[in-house]
């Protein structure tokens, strides 16, 4: 298989047959990703190949609006309103061990991790859990209910997927939508 879909919950379409005999090692996805996790740069000869797939991934994936508006954050609002904060968002791909967001951070940012898991880290206990797809993180500094991020969140699978809106696209987006400030 492709190392950039290890643990991507996507099943496999190709069957392998063999004329003669032949010695297989089959290892669970879960602890190749502590392996890599724990020698990052093992991941390095891979690192071009990665990025390839990942901006190929972006190029096919659903807009920026639609992941937004999929968002419960976003449940019941203006579609014009979701564009619009959606506008100032990047949709981004990360390698393993890469941060997301740092603990203490004050940026605002809320992700949605579109495709990968991350495990979220604190000061103190190391790895909390691990999110997959679908996960959203941030929401309390973007929504102003929290000066701080309170935990890292780090890419653990070789790439990740994610539409990052930063809390002054929401602030700019609220500026034309009074009725939304609540």
């Amino acid at each position: 298989g492709d190392l950039s879909f290890i643990d991507a919950a996507i099943p496999c379409a190709a069957s392998v047959c063999t004329k003669s005999r032949c010695e297989v090692l089959i290892a669970p996805a879960d602890k190749l990703l502590e392996l890599l996790q724990r020698f990052p740069g093992v991941i390095a000869g891979f690192e071009s190949r990665l990025r390839y797939v990942a901006e190929a991934m972006l190029e096919r994936h659903r807009s920026r609006t639609e992941v937004a508006a999929s968002l419960q954050l976003f449940v019941g609002c203006d579609l014009g309103f979701v564009d619009e904060v959606a506008g100032y968002g990047e949709q981004r791909a990360l390698l393993l061990g890469d941060a997301i967001i740092e603990e203490d951070n004050t940026e605002g940012l809320l992700v949605a991790l579109e495709y990968g898991r991350c495990s979220v880290e604190r000061s103190g206990e190391g790895k909390v859990v691990h999110v997959g797809e679908g996960a959203v993180f941030g929401e309390r500094t973007f929504l102003g209910m929290s000066e701080t991020a309170d935990a890292t969140i780090r890419v653990a699978t070789p790439m990740a997927l994610m539409l990052e809106i930063p809390r002054s696209g929401l602030e700019a987006a609220l500026k034309g939508w009074p009725e939304l400030e609540e």
